[in-house]
C-alpha cells in the first residue's frame, strides 16, 4: 500500500519510515515484544556486540566510495542502547497512511514466525 501510494502522491519524494509507531527506538520494540511474549528471543540491544565490527567494516567501505567516514564512536554505542530515533509521521501526512497499533503489528509479527 505504501509503495503505491508513493507512486500516485505527486507531493511524495524522499525516503519514508513504514512503521506503525512515532518517536520510539529499535530497543523499545524489542523491550515490548519481550512484555508481550515473555519466552521469545528479542534481543535486549539492538545491535548484538558481535554484529559491531560488521557495522565498523560497512562503515569503512562506504567511506572508500564516499570519502566520509559516519560511524563514531558515539554513535555506535548509540546503536548498541538503540536510541535511534524513528518517526513515521512524514508516511502518515504526505502518503495518508492509516496504521495497525504497535502492539497489533509486533503480535502479527511474532506469531507469523512462530
Amino acid at each position: 500500500m505504501a509503495h503505491r501510494r508513493a507512486f500516485e502522491v505527486d507531493e511524495a519524494s524522499g525516503r519514508f519510515i513504514l512503521a506503525p509507531h512515532n518517536n520510539t527506538t529499535v530497543a523499545a520494540l524489542h523491550k515490548r515484544t519481550r512484555e508481550l511474549y515473555p519466552k521469545s528471543k528479542s534481543p535486549k540491544l539492538a545491535l548484538q556486540n558481535w554484529m559491531l565490527p560488521l557495522a565498523v567494516f560497512q562503515d569503512w567501505v562506504g567511506a572508500i566510495f564516499t570519502k566520509k567516514r559516519v560511524l563514531t564512536r558515539q554513535i555506535a554505542k548509540g546503536i548498541m542502547r538503540g536510541d535511534a530515533d524513528y518517526d513515521s509521521t512524514p508516511a502518515t501526512e504526505v502518503l495518508g497512511i492509516e496504521w495497525i497499533d504497535v502492539d497489533t503489528t509486533i503480535k502479527d509479527t511474532v506469531e507469523a514466525y512462530q
